[in-house]
């Protein structure tokens, strides 16, 4: 992901438990493939990112995902192939 215009907090959950980093513009982030993530950005952000098919996107607001229910988890699950 690459940070264009604006800042961000990243929230990625490391083995260790849920971990936040500060980014803005002209910083770039790799994120191993499987990691869970989420920007938190009240002003805004612009980025750009790739992600290699397919993907998976939670679509419920959890502040940890470890805490989602294995049927829970399932029915949140979006694969994206487009």
């Amino acid at each position: 992901m690459q940070i264009v215009d604006g800042s961000a907090t990243l929230h990625i959950m490391t083995e260790d438990g849920p971990k936040s980093f500060a980014v803005s513009a002209g910083m770039m982030v790799i994120m191993p493939q499987g990691t869970w993530h989420r920007f938190h950005a009240p002003e805004g952000v612009s980025l750009l990112t790739a992600t290699p098919k397919p993907t998976e996107h939670l679509t419920v607001d959890v502040e940890d995902p470890r805490t989602l229910t294995a049927a829970k988890l399932s029915n949140t699950i979006e694969e994206k192939w487009r």
